[in-house]
């Protein structure tokens, strides 16, 4: 019989992917402690997701043993205890979220996630592709300036790149770059720009590579080429001009997150994080169908098929809003259904909080906390997460000039 009503000390699991950070630049590799110097380290993950669940290190409740299992583990032994009844009833036996810390040298792929309706498809279609059913809502906050693309154009802003662009004009062809010419509203027509897009990554390749190869010596005769034109730069020299994501780039919407601002990712919606270092929260999947900056697969009649043409623009921020009954804990209110997140921060913060029968993952980013449940009192440091089971009601959390995250089902 393991304790199980006091916090859970949880360790974070690491991703080293390409485009990572490396070494001590690394905010990852920071925050995990241990780490060689050489190695880009991408991506912290905390929570249970089946290609990389933390550790869990719990007590057995008669005796000073010390077990360690995965949380994926701990959770099927006790579902209950660590879920509870409401979480179990709404989303079965596993844990609804996933959190993260990403640390971003080079831009990652431009991708999509499905919408439930899709994901269950894609799973069932392909699951060494599609690894789950599930869909994947995303709220990513930065943690310092992140810049990221998001989204198509509007339609002011597309027609204005396609004035400025002769490369993707010619690429398109004269019917549809005339067709959105001829328009006048804020928004391009949904089945115009699904053609456009179809024009941009089904084009035959030789052609392709021809005009981006243009594009790019265009780019480079430039005294101060934008930011999108540095970033085609930089996707043509890592791979290669034939890469959907050269063209794909200046349809979307550039974006920029100043530290504590956040974006909310909605589903069969494009983006890419480019630079800088963020948080996310996460229903729990890893599904992602990706449309460019990557020489992994990338399957253009799913994202067709998928994809929210409707949608146009660039994002709503979310910023972070106090609460009016504590004021130090700042809320990133969204539409997802698997998780909540809040912000708690201060140079001396002492604050007594419900669980509400739902698990809270607190995971601290700076300086340190002490968090006591159940008579169980722990401290973390920056880099080390803490389980709170829904058996609990309720537990404490003192914050002294640092900052935690908590993470919990709304």
């Amino acid at each position: 019989m393991l304790k199980l009503d006091c916090p859970i000390i949880l360790q974070p699991t690491a991703q080293k992917y390409h485009w990572g950070k490396k070494g001590r630049k690394s905010l990852v590799a920071n925050l995990l402690g241990d780490f060689v110097e050489s190695d880009p380290y991408a991506e912290l993950w905390v929570g249970e997701h089946p290609r990389s669940p933390s550790t869990a290190i719990v007590d057995e409740a008669y005796s000073q043993r010390t077990i360690r299992l995965s949380l994926r583990e701990l959770i099927s032994r006790y579902p209950k205890a660590i879920l509870g009844e409401r979480v179990l009833g709404r989303f079965g036996p596993d844990l609804p979220f996933l959190f993260k810390v990403l640390s971003i040298e080079k831009p990652l792929s431009i991708q999509a996630h499905p919408d439930r309706e899709h994901a269950r498809l894609l799973f069932k279609r392909d699951s060494s592709l599609y690894p789950d059913a599930n869909h994947k809502p995303e709220l990513a906050i930065a943690l310092n300036p992140v810049d990221f693309l998001y989204g198509f154009k509007d339609g002011p802003s597309l027609r204005q790149t396609f004035a400025e662009t002769p490369e993707l004009r010619q690429l398109v062809g004269d019917e549809l770059a005339g067709k959105l010419a001829g328009e006048s509203g804020a928004y391009t027509s949904a089945e115009l720009l699904q053609q456009i897009y179809a024009a941009v990554i089904k084009a035959e390749k030789t052609r392709y590579s021809e005009l981006a190869g243009a594009l790019i010596k265009r780019i480079g005769d430039k005294a101060s080429p934008a930011p999108v034109e540095n970033l085609i730069s930089l996707i043509a020299q890592d791979y290669g001009p034939e890469d959907l994501g050269i063209f794909s780039a200046l349809l979307l919407n550039y974006c920029s997150l100043l530290p504590g601002q956040a974006v909310f990712v909605h589903p069969n919606v494009l983006h890419a994080y480019l630079s800088g270092e963020l948080a996310e929260c996460m229903a729990n999947s890893d599904n992602v169908v990706r449309a460019g900056i990557t020489p992994k697969k990338q399957d253009t009649e799913t994202l067709l098929e998928m994809l929210n043409f409707e949608k146009q623009g660039p994002p709503l921020l979310v910023e972070p809003a106090a609460g009016a009954r504590f004021p130090e804990v700042a809320s990133y209110i969204t539409t997802a259904e698997e998780f909540s997140c809040d912000s708690l921060a201060g140079s001396k913060v002492d604050l007594h909080l419900a669980t509400n029968a739902s698990p809270t993952l607190i995971f601290c980013l700076e300086g340190k906390a002490e968090i006591e449940a159940g008579k169980v009192g722990r401290k973390i440091t920056p880099g080390q997460a803490l389980m709170i089971p829904a058996m609990l009601s309720d537990f404490r959390v003192g914050v002294a000039g640092g900052r935690v995250l908590m993470v919990t089902v709304p």
